[in-house]
């Protein structure tokens, strides 16, 4: 905690100048003259003119509670991506209701009611959110469903300009506009953009973000790169087919992202080059954000990646781009002649500016693009004292076969699968659907699991046809309330003692051959309980009361 009290007083001083800093109680004159210098740019929405609830965080009110906001917003580190095993992603989408609401109230901003959508996750141990704009297909009728995730490049608040249809980024395509017409379409926002902006006295963050983030080794970049993946990892979980759309830093972005999650397809424009093995300055841009993984992802490493998984890839790059190793790409095909001998890879230049390119080649990539099997393992509605139901949802390829397995063991093998498929499932344990075989030969993968445990079967004791003790030789205290007192004049004998709760649970049990035995019940709760005595294979029974 010193560390970074210390740290936060470095960069306070770095940015507000000499002078004495003040307390993070509240906003002081020193406060403001650092806000000022940190907060310059502009907000996506001006919520004088349109009132309402526009954004994900509260305005910063003092120091204090804005460096806490970092500290609680940015939580990942490039070793956390090294623990791709322990994300854990929430199985349904979370709409913003309070954003959205003041959406709503003025529809001609996003053309599209209840946009703002939400997907929870945890990493390493560690919770956060990813956001997007989520416009769903206008092609109602599909079952096998395709999810289009596109990632904005560098430019202030450009998800909401792609979903506009304005900014570089619509310059040859009105992509979301384009994609929705055959899939679900997300589009990703970046923290501190747009309805993710740290703000104070109507202004946005700047680049300090990235320059504190790199000083505590939480790189900007790191962490949405994080939340890409986690919406890759849903989107794949719930659609047959997904496909990455990144531009410019958004399309090196994808093309990281799709290495940790094998996407069915990645468009990646004007955003990845060998040159940047080689180029000091773009590399040097790239680790302030995206920390050592810019090294560790060199060329060799992208091929070799590439040649191993089953993603599609389209990189595509215009002509009269500002940046010029993509200019150099557009003219000389580096990249292309090195990625040449891979078959996962087709390249794209006809057309202009550092841009998507035209809805044509997007659109004739995306049909050449195969829908996975995909299996949704859920249980459903039907369920009685002793069995549920399962279904099994598949969708895209045609399947030959899948088998559901009960723990390591299999349960149960079902040949040419239908659409829907139901099971009874009676056995304790975690079921899970594997070797899913599709007509091609390939494999998929389900993620859904069930635990089912069907209720304990009650073996209430037998009271009834007990063998009375000779001459009522037993006195307990009934009722009773801390203590279970027991008497018996047959001390010499050794008796056994259970203790029943009502349906017939055992709680407990001794032997002894005292005449008087005190017992604790303080940690029974109140009720009705049976006292089972048994000595020389008889037995008797006494029904307790528990205030």
């Amino acid at each position: 905690m010193k560390f970074y009290y210390y740290l936060r007083t470095f960069l306070f001083l770095m940015f507000f100048g000499s002078g004495t800093l003040s307390t993070y109680a509240q906003m002081t004159y020193a406060d403001s003259v650092f806000f000022y210098s940190v907060f310059t740019l502009t907000k996506y929405s001006d919520d004088t003119l349109f009132p309402g609830n526009w954004y994900v965080h509260d305005s910063i009110q003092s120091v204090q509670s804005f460096f806490n906001n970092l500290d609680s917003s940015y939580v990942f580190s490039l070793s956390d991506l090294e623990n791709q095993n322990t994300f854990i992603i929430d199985d349904s989408l979370t709409y913003d209701s309070l954003r959205n609401a003041t959406y709503n109230l003025y529809p001609f901003i996003f053309n599209q009611s209840d946009p703002l959508v939400s997907i929870g996750f945890q990493l390493n141990g560690k919770t956060s959110k990813t956001y997007s704009y989520f416009y769903p297909t206008l092609d109602t009728q599909q079952n096998c469903k395709t999810a289009f995730l596109v990632l904005p490049g560098n430019g202030e608040n450009e998800s909401t300009n792609i979903v506009q249809g304005i900014g570089y980024h619509n310059q040859n395509c009105s992509v979301v506009n384009n994609l929705k017409s055959v899939g679900d379409v997300y589009t990703y926002i970046k923290p501190n953009q747009d309805a993710r902006a740290f703000y104070w006295n109507n202004l946005r963050l700047n680049d300090y973000l990235y320059f504190y983030l790199n000083i505590t080794h939480k790189n900007y970049g790191i962490n949405y790169l994080t939340e890409i993946i986690a919406t890759i990892k849903y989107l794949k979980s719930h659609y047959s087919k997904v496909i990455i759309l990144g531009c410019s830093e958004g399309g090196y972005a994808g093309l990281l992202a799709s290495m940790y999650t094998e996407p069915d397809a990645s468009i990646i424009s004007a955003g990845y080059t060998i040159g940047f093995d080689t180029s000091i300055y773009s590399k040097n841009i790239l680790r302030e954000r995206f920390d050592s993984l810019v090294d560790k992802s060199s060329m060799n490493v992208v091929k070799h990646s590439i040649d191993s998984l089953q993603t599609s890839y389209l990189f595509t790059y215009g002509n009269y781009d500002y940046l010029t190793l993509m200019q150099l790409e557009h003219d000389s095909l580096y990249t292309q002649q090195y990625l040449n001998d891979t078959t996962k890879c087709s390249f794209y230049y006809n057309y202009n500016f550092h841009s998507f390119p035209d809805c044509n080649a997007i659109d004739s990539f995306v049909n050449t693009i195969t829908p996975r099997a995909l299996v949704r393992f859920k249980e459903s509605d039907t369920t009685s004292a002793d069995s549920t139901i399962a279904l099994i949802n598949t969708c895209g390829k045609q399947l030959l076969k899948l088998e559901i397995r009960k723990d390591t063991t299999l349960y149960k093998t079902i040949l040419n699968p239908s659409f829907q498929n139901y099971v009874t499932l009676k056995d304790s344990g975690m079921y899970y659907v594997r070797n899913i075989l599709a007509i091609d030969s390939s494999y998929s993968i389900c993620t859904d699991s069930i635990y089912f445990a069907p209720p304990p079967i009650v073996v209430t004791p037998n009271f009834i046809n007990n063998i009375p003790l000779e001459n009522e030789d037993l006195v307990v205290n009934n009722p009773v309330q801390n203590q279970l007192v027991i008497h018996t004049n047959k001390s010499t004998l050794l008796s056994e003692y259970e203790l029943f709760d009502i349906m017939g649970k055992k709680l407990m049990v001794f032997d002894s051959q005292k005449a008087d035995i005190v017992i604790s019940v303080n940690h029974i709760p109140a009720g009705i309980y049976f006292l089972k005595v048994s000595r020389n294979q008889e037995t008797r029974s006494y029904k307790i009361l528990k205030l």
